[in-house]
């Protein structure tokens, strides 16, 4: 990891070096004037338009990505959203090119700050305010949404506070069309993780503006607050935790917030899709309500059918789970060593990184395996054990537990966890079995990957040779 980082580091200082020495003159058209900053891809420039006299913005890329695809795809791309979607509060688009190995393009030039910027400097911003800003951001969406073209990274740094009071939603890089097959590539994890939405976690198919509207709570939500849900979880963490639970309410930051403002955050940040606002246009008119002191139809309507949090674990033990010998032993004969557990569908049992070292076996029902919010297992084999390699090797939780139906399942605390196999030889045998089968299935996954990659390199190292050949001649 630490040579990838480094590598990392020298491409982006090479592509800077290599766009430092770079004629900006060549840009016909325009003067450039100083620099207004940089990215990891691109950096802008402030110029003036010789025929027109307008001060404008250029967004150039680096040269030394001009032979990378995807860059030039996604500037590409950006470009074209430019072009299509004209809005007041949207960053207006004037003109595109490109010269030898620079690619830019040219929008308006505006003047003040971004949003994250005022965030950082106010810490929070006053509740009008703040719903005043997102809802024009909103009405952009709303005109991007129009053309069928979704945003997919809103968050502050993309929200721009012009001085003469216009806001401005930029840096449609990563929009994706309905149309555009490039995009839609599944498990392609998009946007900026803190703010994604949970399908966008997921790496779903089929993302529409539903994410946008999340993304834009989240970022109401931070306006509000001066904090961002999950801020200080890894980044895995935190797409878990958008994947299987609720945001706190903002009322954790800012107990004076109206209970109006808080109703319309969580209808824009609802975890299921289907109870989120539908579309933009609905939730602008809550926002507009809510500025004219009115209460917000959307979040009132699906108050009651909102995710429901699992109600905590009741000890309980009845004749349906004790069919099976080995399971009716082991509840009947260790108490002291276990507690036999009933949880409701939709709980979380465990997250990654959790410390805790209990083991569990499973009675009945059918639990879940989640890593970065990404199902990798299910779990419903009677007699299966979970989260045992984190005791036995006293490691945090590699992995979150979640129940997809009410389960009945054995706790079995760590401090007699040993006494309790061997108490059980059978059971102890049933746990080397499943560590052996899932340490040869990780062989297994590690050899059929290393020898793709051994496929692939000989597939490039014969491609590269016939384009050396085909040089020559």
């Amino acid at each position: 990891m630490p040579d990838e980082t480094a590598e990392a580091a020298r491409a982006i200082h090479e592509a800077k070096t290599d766009f430092d020495a770079l004629p900006l003159a060549d840009i016909p058209n325009y003067q450039i004037g100083r620099e207004l900053g940089r990215g990891g891809m691109s950096v802008v420039y402030s110029a003036i338009c010789e025929k027109t006299g307008e001060k404008v913005a250029i967004k150039i890329l680096y040269p030394y990505y001009a032979s990378n695809t995807d860059l030039v795809k996604r500037l590409q791309r950006e470009i074209e959203v430019l072009r299509r979607v004209q809005h007041p509060n949207i960053v207006r688009y004037l003109d595109s090119g490109q010269r030898r190995s620079c690619c830019y393009y040219v929008m308006e030039l505006l003047r003040g700050e971004s949003l994250e910027q005022r965030i950082e400097r106010e810490h929070r911003l006053p509740e009008k305010e703040a719903v005043r800003i997102i809802l024009a951001v909103a009405n952009g969406l709303a005109e991007a949404h129009r053309h069928a073209v979704f945003h997919r990274d809103v968050k502050p740094g993309n929200i721009f506070l012009a001085d003469n009071g216009q806001i401005k939603l930029m840096d449609f890089g990563l929009a994706k069309d309905q149309t555009d097959a490039y995009q839609t590539q599944l498990g392609l994890v998009i946007g900026t993780p803190l703010y994604l939405a949970p399908e966008q976690a997921r790496g779903e198919q089929n993302i529409d503006g539903r994410a946008d509207i999340y993304a834009l709570g989240i970022t109401l939500y931070h306006c509000l607050t001066g904090h961002i849900p999950f801020e200080n979880l890894s980044v895995p963490l935190i797409l878990t935790k958008k994947t299987v639970t609720a945001i706190p309410s903002p009322k954790e930051w800012v107990p004076d917030l109206s209970d109006n403002v808080v109703e319309i955050i969580a209808a824009m940040c609802e975890r299921d899709v289907s109870l989120r606002y539908p579309d933009v246009e609905i939730l602008i008119e809550d926002l507009q309500r809510h500025l004219n002191n009115l209460p917000a139809t959307w979040g009132r309507q699906i108050a009651q059918r909102r995710t429901v949090v699992g109600l905590p674990p009741q000890p309980v033990v009845t004749s349906s789970i004790l069919g099976d010998p080995l399971l009716r032993s082991v509840i009947m004969d260790s108490r002291g060593l276990t507690e036999t557990l009933h949880f409701p569908a939709d709980h979380v049992l465990f997250f990654e990184g959790d410390t805790s070292k209990d083991v569990y076996l499973l009675v009945s029902g059918e639990v879940e395996a989640l890593k970065a919010g990404i199902r990798i297992a299910v779990l419903n084999k009677p007699g299966t054990f979970f989260g045992e390699m984190s005791s036995l090797l006293g490691i945090p939780r590699s992995t979150t537990i979640r129940t997809r139906t009410e389960v009945h399942v054995i706790r079995i605390d760590h401090n007699t966890f040993a006494n309790f196999l061997k108490s059980f030889p059978n059971l102890n045998y049933q746990l080397a079995v499943m560590l052996a089968e899932r340490l040869q299935k990780t062989t297994e996954d590690y050899y059929e990957l290393r020898n793709r990659f051994r496929s692939l390199a000989r597939h490039f190292s014969i491609v590269h040779s016939l384009l050396r050949e085909s040089e020559k001649d």
